[in-house]
């Protein structure tokens, strides 16, 4: 299990430049840069898995990528602190990738939140320069089973990658 004790900053941007040469441009009428967005949800008792608290994350980008890998945690940070992974997705061709990840009910009431980490390979036409992948928590908030309905419409600010088109 990794150590998400260290918090990321909660606006993170990773800059793409455009390669020169050795790539086909897009056709005129594609974007010139794309944005993707890595979304933490808040951490809620859920009610599509009775039983379970839990936290989505979505990375969601404007047109299909090469490849999106997402990874989710939830963690407990009191009364005590304990990590829940969640299952690792990739997507292929998609413009979209969700990771979920959850702890049983009796896991509260306590102090939960959510980390994720999404990692985009551009489609062809277009090149980073830098990383490609971005982490971030999500908000803090109390949870117990049965608290659903006050929390899952709030979603803590997104972090984006951006994309530039290769001329």
């Amino acid at each position: 299990m990794r150590n998400i004790g260290k918090r990321l900053a909660a606006a993170v941007a990773i800059s793409v430049m455009a390669l020169a040469g050795g790539i086909a441009a897009a056709p005129a009428s594609a974007a010139t840069t794309l944005t993707c967005d890595l979304n933490v949800q808040n951490p809620h008792g859920s009610v599509h898995y009775t039983g379970t608290i839990n936290v989505v994350a979505v990375t969601t980008c404007p047109v299909a990528m090469t490849s999106i890998f997402i990874e989710v945690q939830l963690e407990r940070q009191a009364p005590t602190q304990f990590v829940w992974p969640g299952k690792e997705e990739t997507t292929l061709g998609k413009k979209t990738a969700q990771g979920n990840a959850a702890s049983p009910c009796s896991a509260g009431p306590g102090t939960f939140v959510g980390w994720a980490r999404t990692r985009i390979v551009p489609p062809a036409g277009y090149v980073l320069t830098g990383s490609g992948t971005i982490a971030k928590f999500g908000t803090s908030l109390g949870v117990a089973c049965g608290l659903s309905k006050s929390i899952t419409a709030i979603e803590a600010e997104p972090v984006h990658i951006t994309f530039e088109k290769v001329s």
